[in-house]
């Protein structure tokens, strides 16, 4: 949703989104006696969803010059629905605060 007032002088926008993205490649652990760590599999469903709000100013607006001031707002949350039977974390994500695939050192 976007919004403008006062010949655009002032503008407000909204955004909700939600998606779900299915079968992630993710890597679960093998034995090392493979002389691998892990393995890609395509078995992971993931909920992104968040909000998003614009606000925006028109200071200054002559023939020659402009100047606008914006503000933005985000939030997104992640969440795991499904995994691969018998895995109830992704590997390198079990700390809170870390996107997946980071580390936090």
């Amino acid at each position: 949703m976007d919004l403008n007032f006062f010949h655009n002088r002032f503008t407000l926008g909204y955004t909700f989104y939600k998606n779900n993205a299915e079968n992630q490649i993710i890597p679960l652990p093998v034995n090392a006696a493979t002389g691998f760590t892990h393995e890609l599999i395509n078995a992971g469903n993931i909920e992104n969803k968040g909000h998003e709000v614009t606000l925006g100013v028109g200071i200054i607006n002559t023939g020659a010059f402009k100047f606008d001031v914006g503000l933005n707002w985000a939030r997104n949350r992640n969440k795991i629905i499904e995994l691969a039977d018998g895995y109830s974390y992704l590997l390198g994500s079990g700390e809170e605060g870390v996107s997946f695939g980071s580390s936090s050192s």
